[in-house]
């Protein structure tokens, strides 16, 4: 028999999605969070790490005067990190 007196597990689990749309984006990009916790920052970033635009959480990204390519956009809550794949095509 075996007693384990103390139990190990999750209360309770806060669920925060992240969607980006359009993808491929040209001039902007929609950001849908659902369920954020406090503030929020919106990091997107190119292939190499460089930071390209930092800003706090905003439904409408500017990516108008970015240059085409791949990118990574961060979006970073009091207690998540969520993350996607963007493409700035024109």
């Amino acid at each position: 028999m075996i007693h384990v007196p103390h139990a190990v597990g999750i209360g309770s689990v806060n669920v925060t999605s992240l969607s980006v749309s359009p993808n491929p984006a040209s001039t902007f990009v929609g950001i849908v969070i659902y369920h954020p916790k406090g503030g929020a920052v919106v990091t997107l970033t190119d292939l190499s790490g460089r930071v390209v635009i930092s800003t706090p959480l905003v439904r409408i990204l500017d990516v108008s005067t970015i240059p085409s390519g791949c990118y990574s956009l961060r979006v970073t809550t009091a207690d998540s990190i969520l993350a996607a794949k963007v493409v700035i095509a024109r």
